[in-house]
């Protein structure tokens, strides 16, 4: 039997809630976009629209077209020919090609196949997990270096950690592609201290250091915006913060992930030393836009 690829329905709902909540590895934030927290309803009204390929019934692939241009492909094994016509189909009816596409390294060259895109630009990285059960134990007493206090941030604190938030975009998001905007900073900002889980690092009063989650999915929340000031890296200061922060995650009874460069060996040791396991290659395609 071919694969039938189609249009998310509302009555598809569930039953792709429960596909997703078991890829949530590398699938979080297609969760979070679509379904958000806490409702079960998918965020059609979001500006969002999925594809999904249906083998008997049973969903074998989904793609994620979020506001924005960005792309969030999952499948379960290499579509075939099918996928590729509807997807060209519905591109073809869209205004110009995908700004990004994000997620697991397999998925999203498939993507790239499918579409019939060549990326101008490809970033790799590694995904790593930690369990449910792991995250509740999270060493949340994990002690900073002398004079510095690691605390839960709110919107109080939004002036404090946009030099934070700015130099992270600057090192760690913004390619040869981009060029840092300080206003969207700022609003990207505001939205997770409005809906994510943030946590500052404070060194004798002054903000040193963030780890934020930037995806709250259905049973994982994936960690990112992780950055400390060049002067105080290795002093602690990270394993500190991101300890915090899972252990925030492990107390609402869920796992965490997140996706670090291949080259950056100092943050895999870290997460690594935190407990996380490396589960796959994650990748980032970026087109012209």
């Amino acid at each position: 039997m071919s694969v039938l690829w189609r249009k998310l329905r509302v009555e598809d709902a569930r039953q792709l809630r429960d596909w997703l909540a078991e890829r949530e590895d590398f699938a979080c934030a297609f969760a979070w976009r679509l379904f958000g927290e806490p409702t079960d309803a998918p965020r059609f009204d979001a500006g969002a629209t999925v594809l999904a390929g249906f083998d008997g019934g049973t969903i074998v692939g989904a793609v994620l077209f979020a506001r924005g241009g960005m792309v969030f492909p999952v499948f379960v094994s290499p579509p075939e020919r099918e996928a590729a016509r509807v997807l060209g189909r519905f591109l073809s009816l869209r205004i110009g090609a995908p700004a990004s596409a994000m997620g697991r390294e397999a998925d999203v060259a498939a993507f790239a196949s499918l579409a019939r895109l060549e990326p101008a630009l490809s970033i790799r990285y590694v995904t790593m997990r930690l369990d449910a059960r792991a995250c509740a134990l999270a060493p949340v007493s994990e002690p900073a270096p002398d004079g510095v206090r690691v605390r839960r941030a709110g919107p109080a604190d939004l002036e404090a950690l946009l030099p934070l938030q700015a130099a992270y975009e600057r090192e760690e998001v913004l390619t040869s592609m981009h060029v840092f905007d300080a206003r969207v900073s700022e609003a990207g900002l505001v939205r997770s201290l409005a809906e994510q889980r943030v946590w500052l690092a404070e060194h004798e009063g002054r903000p040193v250091a963030k780890a934020q989650t930037n995806a709250r999915g259905l049973r994982m929340e994936q960690a990112g915006g992780i950055y400390v000031e060049p002067a105080l890296r290795g002093r602690g200061v990270g394993r500190a913060l991101v300890a915090a922060l899972l252990a925030d995650i492990g107390s609402a009874g869920r796992g965490a992930t997140l996706f670090v460069k291949r080259g950056n060996a100092v943050a895999r040791a870290l997460y690594r030393g935190l407990g996380m396991e490396e589960t796959g290659p994650f990748r980032i395609d970026y087109w012209n836009s």
